[in-house]
């Protein structure tokens, strides 16, 4: 990657110079700014940027608002910028590759930034972006989702759905549990139910989706209840929303 663009988010001017001033040196790195959060989610839907540094306390939207709200292939990488530490732990959470307290120290700055040039010349982060667009490109001819795009062992790789005996939503990410490992994905259940192939996949609650070649039985529980036993021995649970729909004929929706 020969430049770097990078967007400062913050509601306070002077906090978005001093990351202006710290950035002034690094002749590969274009620096853009917003306001506040709105503005910053009108950015992120107009433009792409590389590196977002985010604040996380600001009006109206705050920095985990931006993230959710942004599509998640335009959303940059991320370090959280903000004077109270009790966010570092959900920063964390949204992946963010780095937390700086205000008032944002020069080493540390020069820490996260290094560690944000590092993700950014990954070989393999460029990999991931062209298997995208080859599963993208191969998505298209299809209305349904016949492969994920995993990390596994360093490496990317296509993984077929119908390896998957299982998913489970995991916050922003879904957990697919297959014969050969568990993987995250970004994702939502939501938008897998829509788009897996309903001759093959079930939803049974809120939060999962079983693969029904992979499904032993169906055990039920004490009062009524009723649970999903796979064929690797998971037991997972089966809403009585979706429990009806499925007994009758499967369905994702």
């Amino acid at each position: 990657m020969s430049r770097i663009c990078a967007l400062v988010v913050d509601d306070e001017r002077l906090a978005r110079q001093r990351i202006r001033d710290l950035l002034r040196g690094e002749s590969d790195i274009d620096v853009e700014e917003a306001k506040d959060g709105v503005a910053a989610i009108e950015r992120l839907r107009q433009e792409r940027f590389d590196l977002a540094f985010l604040d996380v306390q600001m009006p109206e939207k705050d920095g985990f608002d931006v993230l959710r709200e942004t599509d998640q292939e335009r959303r940059p990488l991320v370090i959280f910028v903000t004077a109270f530490e009790q966010y570092a732990v959900r920063a964390f959470e949204a992946r963010a590759i780095d937390y700086l307290l205000k008032p944002v120290e020069e080493r540390r700055f020069r820490e996260a930034l290094q560690r944000a040039r590092e993700e950014l010349a990954d070989e393999s982060r460029e990999d991931r972006l062209r298997l995208k667009l080859l599963l993208e490109q191969m998505q298209e001819k299809s209305e349904t989702i016949d492969r994920f795009l995993v990390r596994k062992n360093q490496r990317i790789v296509l993984l077929p759905a119908r390896q998957v005996q299982w998913m489970k939503a995991e916050g922003n990410y879904v957990r697919l549990q297959s014969r050969g490992g568990s993987y995250l994905t970004r994702a939502t259940i939501s938008a897998l139910a829509r788009s897996l192939d309903r001759k093959h996949f079930a939803r049974v609650h809120r939060s999962i989706i079983v693969n029904l070649d992979s499904v032993r039985e169906i055990a039920q529980l004490f009062h009524g209840e009723y649970e999903i036993v796979m064929k690797d021995d998971a037991r997972l649970p089966l809403s009585r929303s979706y429990r009806d729909a499925l007994l009758r004929g499967h369905r994702l929706g």
